[in-house]
């Protein structure tokens, strides 16, 4: 087939549905970015589409488009090399359908990229997974998709410092299954399985399982990290929060949360030695003599230097304006706050009971 650039979807998928096609382009203009398929080929005899580059760029620069908002909001760009569908089926006459056995991405690079230094927007309600899925505009149905050698970076601009810290997984491996927006049954669920290279540093395993039929869209998540110098964090820990790690290693960190539309709950085992913190500004810039005696005090009272024993609580009210992903980190250093001493487990069970009593939610098993 001789190569061609195709804009409508239902214009292609009408003549070429029926047939095998190959080396065929399509992009799509959207109003902030571009979405583009390179080579890509439909067998309609084994159903199997493929495409040599997926890709979804942004007309603007990062730097551009996040200075044209109003609000806070995400800067997205995807590369990806490889992406594969077996036994699909499509339909673009009615409500589109987009249906497959498997879904195969390999080698993709995903970038993200927010400015905190904006207001935020207010008002706007963010669905988790499985809620989210169900407000699609059309059939959606994956029954696995999977992920190899992929790459992640999400760069933040502090709030008071404006300098930019980033967030990057590397080697990522992950497994999505049970992906639906119709036909859901009463005993289906979203899960996920990922595991990724931390910051270059420690290797990361993630799991999460949420349920269709759960009308308060709970979900359970677990994480594990491997042994590393928390010293690596620095990079990210000294633009976004003004914080340093002089000294500390992780020997373990094992975590599992029952999390909610409106709160989380669980336990953290974060196991570590010779942490020194300094709570201070680092480049030592508009701070008073004041600061080192503040940070001594801080290190020798409030942060536990070494915690092999102590499992910390989590517990996390979320804020429904804001993704998931800012749902996980949260509830997260929760869990980091409690297991270091900064924050109170007992502190944290008043205030959940609390929020049960005032939100009338049954207990978090």
């Amino acid at each position: 087939m001789v190569p061609s650039v195709i804009l409508d979807p239902e214009i292609w998928w009408r003549k070429l549905g029926r047939v095998s096609s190959s080396n065929t382009t399509m992009q799509w203009r959207l109003r902030e970015c571009q979405l583009s398929l390179v080579n890509a080929g439909w067998s309609a005899s084994n159903r199997r589409f493929s495409a040599e580059a997926l890709s979804l760029r942004p007309y603007l620069s990062a730097d551009s488009f996040l200075s044209s908002k109003v609000f806070e909001t995400d800067y997205i760009a995807l590369q990806q090399p490889r992406v594969s569908l077996e036994g699909a089926a499509f339909d673009f006459s009615s409500e589109p359908r987009i249906h497959a056995r498997s879904a195969s991405l390999s080698g993709g690079l995903l970038e993200i990229q927010r400015d905190k230094r904006m207001p935020e927007q207010i008002g706007q309600y963010k669905p988790l997974p499985t809620h989210q899925l169900a407000r699609l505009g059309f059939d959606l149905r994956i029954d696995t998709l999977s992920n190899s050698n992929g790459h992640v970076e999400y760069t933040e601009i502090g709030e008071k410092s404006g300098k930019a810290g980033t967030v990057s997984f590397d080697q990522l491996e992950a497994t999505m299954t049970g992906i639906r927006s119709r036909e859901i049954g009463s005993l289906d669920s979203l899960r996920l399985r990922a595991r990724a290279r931390f910051l270059d540093t420690a290797n990361i395993v993630l799991r999460f399982r949420q349920s269709y039929s759960d009308s308060l869209a709970g979900f359970v998540l677990t994480a594990a990290i491997a042994p590393f110098d928390l010293r690596a964090l620095n990079p990210v820990t000294e633009p976004l929060a003004a914080t340093r790690i002089r000294r500390g290693l992780l020997d373990s960190l094992y975590m599992r949360v029952v999390a909610r539309d409106y709160l989380s709950r669980g336990e953290m085992q974060c196991f570590y030695r010779e942490l020194n913190v300094d709570l201070g500004n680092p480049d030592r810039k508009f701070t008073s003599f004041l600061a080192s005696p503040v940070n001594l005090i801080a290190d020798l009272f409030v942060i536990r230097r070494n915690n092999r024993t102590h499992p910390g609580l989590i517990f996390y009210p979320r804020n429904r304006e804001r993704s998931i992903f800012n749902y996980w980190v949260k509830l997260t250093l929760s869990g980091v706050l409690t297991s270091t001493g900064a924050r109170s487990n007992c502190k944290y069970e008043r205030e959940y009971a609390r929020q049960l009593e005032q939100l009338k939610l049954p207990p978090i098993e």
